[in-house]
């Protein structure tokens, strides 16, 4: 089912960007050209949880889209980064304060295999706790809100959450947490 890789030219390289135009082959012999192939950093969405059992989202204004969206806090590995937790333990503390408490990889999720090449790793970071102000980067307006744990299934129910990386990252989450009890 593999395809063949017969040539790759870059179309579009930035900082957090990479655009690959494909020619391939199929296995039954056909030609696919072009191919494009959007090449992004990997990036950690972490499913947070105080002591007292709140979730703690992220507001933010998502521009492709035009929406302001709730989401989990979360963010990309920088250039040379390869450890997953530590990514998602600075991401937490930088969009909202919170640190410290224990972090499970839980697994990744691949944001759209079909034309991105890279992957979400998913965490649960539980017990944490307000360390520090937000740190945000030149481009980020964050707002922290609280959500009991049980209200979070609903919020997905009723379209208040509806990145669909962030919502597949709460079920699972939610799933790994139902099997611990």
């Amino acid at each position: 089912m593999k395809w063949d890789l017969l040539e790759s030219d870059r179309v579009l390289s930035d900082d957090w960007i990479r655009v690959r135009r494909d020619k391939c082959r199929m296995p039954d012999g056909k030609i696919v050209d072009p191919y494009y192939v959007l090449e992004r950093p990997d990036y950690c969405v972490v499913f947070p949880i105080t002591a007292d059992n709140e979730v703690v989202l992220v507001r933010q204004y998502r521009h492709a889209a035009g929406v302001i969206s709730l989401e989990l806090p979360g963010g990309l590995f920088e250039p040379g980064e390869s450890d997953a937790e530590k990514v998602a333990r600075r991401e937490l503390l930088e969009e909202t304060g919170y640190g410290n408490g224990t972090f499970r990889q839980i697994g990744s999720l691949f944001p759209n295999p079909a034309v991105q090449n890279n992957r979400a790793y998913c965490f649960i970071a539980e017990n944490i706790e307000i360390i520090s102000a937000q740190d945000l980067d030149h481009n980020e307006d964050i707002e922290i809100l609280l959500a009991p744990l049980n209200r979070i299934r609903p919020m997905i129910a009723s379209g208040e959450i509806k990145h669909a990386i962030h919502v597949g990252v709460i079920l699972l989450a939610l799933e790994k947490i139902r099997q611990a009890e």
